[in-house]
């Protein structure tokens, strides 16, 4: 008998990462929601600079919550 099975094996793949903020506004539930967006569309190179830029965000910005996400641009085999 033959049966297909799904295994799930994590696996270290060298890749190309980027980092990007996401700003989700912080709306009256009166109204209708704001989408959330990527902050001015910049994506950073290291981890780092993504949360550098966040700091200087999360001071200034009262009515948005910013998070750093992930991109994966390239895996290399």
């Amino acid at each position: 008998m033959i049966a297909f099975k799904t295994i799930n094996v994590p696996t270290k793949k060298l890749c190309e990462v980027q980092y990007y903020i996401v700003g989700h506004p912080l709306t009256d539930r009166h109204f209708i929601p704001e989408p959330d967006f990527i902050f001015e569309n910049r994506y950073f190179d290291t981890e780092e600079e993504a949360n550098k830029v966040k700091e200087e965000l999360d001071k200034k910005g009262h009515w948005v919550n910013y998070k750093v996400c992930e991109k994966i641009v390239k895996v290399f085999d």
